[in-house]
């Protein structure tokens, strides 16, 4: 409840449902009489009167029903405190008539008789869009601390109110705990992916696909925690026969290399093909995989190809599953810690598709010795598959581009980087023909002087870059809830025309929608600030990165060495 003072009543409160309580005999006391409420309208208090309001413009979501009861619970101290409401002795006069009209012209109630009610329906849909743009915190009215709305501290507080961010008391504090991204007095702390619900696993019988958010985990683990990791180790754990792997990055993860030494006790056999920099990088995990790996072969190129990568995040086990996606096998891809997804599809036909460019890299054939084949699509339920490979595919020219031009309602592109200039033409020409356009990029990848980001913003297209400590990794495009392109290939030429990718087209409602609603869960944990500005991978704008030991700018310097964290540590 909150009270206040007014020239012609006193103690007045609204209660949580919009009751007002005015003290008409002024003696300092708030009596059952004293209570009223306006008997005409529906508000949007009380969760009764929400449900009601609902049959008329549509569900709301939590969040909303939040935002609502907020702006209506302020307007009410509004009207009230700045005496535009005036209370005589009888509280059952039409003085509160004006405050009933007040609250319909501002879209915050409907009329109980429900007479026109469309005329009233257009200016509270107005708040409804704006709901997304105000962030709502849970504030401890005791402690002055306030939380994020899933924060357990806040929500077992004695004394607790909703409050919009930006209208906090002046002496108000983040929660140690749930904004400890905002509070750098002391490093990060490894936040658990349930609470920040920062994962996604969606399962379609035959095909299994995982997301990464990248958001809430602010430093890199090389334990096997992520629901990508699990899944992973699952796999390889459970194969019988072979496991062929051919991944751009194979580092700090010893559950994953311990899970693969298990199986080749066990008598699988395990080949892998990666880039020739982790040979010459001598790394450790690559010295215990060649203790116990049939097979391991390298794209060593000639001079003239030193820039071509062996790029592909895939395994195939026992000729019948393949994983494939955007994370790197490092502590950084399979933590949570940069934002990825994959997929696990079981079928011998996908994982044939696969074995037969495997077997390229293990006959010494990378990138341009590469040719290409036929490609035919795989039905799986109701979902259609089509793989295809860099080079050889000309998987942007071919295939993404014709489905961009294609695209009616939605384009969402989750994506690391985007340079290739004819891609973006096709993005800037959907958004001219009202397709609506999306895009999330890394915010490294927003410095590079390629970036297609900021055509799309001269063009109206809305670009958020990520401002997690760890990377938005993702290579993926989102089409009208029915295409989905994801894999390892980044959507630039050398990821086209000089890699070794893999980029698999998926044409179902279902993984599209799913992937759609998981593209928008990043969208809004990012200011809506970053819009407009890039920030510094390694800085306060990136939360977390001066606390995450890793070298997120790539500029040599980690966390209090970085010129972006200097100013901030001291």
């Amino acid at each position: 409840m909150d009270y206040f003072n007014h020239s012609s009543y006193d103690a007045l409160y609204i209660t949580d449902d919009c009751e007002i309580g005015l003290d008409f005999n002024r003696n300092g006391k708030i009596t059952e009489e004293e209570i009223v409420s306006l008997p005409n309208i529906r508000n949007f208090c009380s969760d009764k009167d929400i449900k009601e309001n609902e049959k008329v413009i549509g569900n709301l979501s939590e969040t909303e029903k939040l935002y609502f009861k907020i702006i209506s619970k302020n307007f009410y101290k509004k009207i009230f405190l700045n005496a535009l409401i005036r209370a005589d002795n009888d509280i059952y006069t039409a003085n509160f008539q004006k405050a009933e009209e007040l609250l319909l012209e501002n879209g915050l109630a409907l009329p109980k008789d429900q007479n026109n009610p469309e005329k009233y329906k257009e200016l509270i849909l107005k708040h409804k869009n704006d709901a997304k743009n105000r962030e709502i915190v849970l504030l401890n009215t005791k402690s002055l601390k306030y939380h994020k709305l899933n924060c357990q501290n806040g929500l077992k507080s004695a004394k607790k109110e909703y409050l919009f961010k930006d209208e906090l008391p002046q002496k108000a504090k983040p929660c140690n705990y749930c904004f400890s991204t905002e509070n750098f007095s002391e490093p990060l702390k490894q936040i658990s992916f349930k609470e920040n619900l920062c994962e996604k696993v969606s399962d379609y019988g035959n095909i299994r696909v995982f997301t990464e958010h990248g958001a809430g985990v602010y430093k890199p683990s090389t334990k096997c925690s992520s629901v990508l990791c699990k899944a992973l180790k699952s796999e390889i754990d459970n194969s019988r026969q072979t496991i062929d792997m051919a991944v751009y990055d194979l580092n700090n993860m010893p559950e994953i290399v311990t899970a693969l030494q298990r199986a080749a006790k066990r008598g699988v056999e395990i080949r892998v093909a990666t880039d020739n920099d982790n040979e010459k990088n001598n790394t450790q995990t690559l010295q215990n995989i060649k203790t116990f790996a049939k097979d391991i072969t390298t794209d060593k190129k000639p001079e003239k190809d030193a820039n071509r990568l062996m790029h592909n995040k895939f395994f195939i086990f026992d000729g019948k599953k393949v994983w494939s996606g955007s994370a790197n096998i490092t502590n950084t891809g399979l933590s949570g810690f940069n934002a990825n997804n994959a997929i696990l599809i079981t079928s011998p036909e996908i994982a044939k598709i696969y074995t037969e460019e495997f077997e390229n890299f293990i006959n010494g054939k990378f990138h341009s010795a590469k040719k290409s084949s036929e490609k035919q699509s795989v039905v799986i339920g109701k979902t259609e598959l089509k793989v295809f490979f860099s080079p050889q595919d000309k998987v942007i020219s071919q295939q993404v581009l014709p489905a961009i031009r294609n695209a009616k309602r939605y384009i969402y592109m989750p994506n690391f980087i985007i340079t290739h200039q004819k891609l973006a033409q096709e993005i800037v020409n959907a958004k001219k023909r009202g397709v609506e356009v999306k895009v999330i990029i890394d915010a490294t990848s927003a410095r590079n002087k390629y970036s297609q980001h900021t055509l799309f913003r001269q063009n109206n297209i809305p670009v958020k870059t990520e401002n997690f400590a760890g990377k938005m990794h993702m290579k993926t495009i989102i089409i009208d809830d029915e295409t989905v392109f994801l894999g390892s290939m980044n959507f630039t030429k050398s990821g086209e025309v000089y890699n070794d990718e893999n980029c698999i087209k998926i044409k179902n409602t279902e993984i599209a929608k799913n992937l759609k609603t998981e593209f928008l869960a990043i969208w809004n944990k990012i200011p809506e600030k970053y819009l407009k500005y890039d920030p510094s991978a390694e800085s306060p704008d990136s939360l977390g990165s001066c606390f995450d030991g890793v070298d997120n700018d790539y500029d040599g310097n980690i966390d209090s060495n970085d010129t972006g964290c200097k100013a901030f540590r001291k």
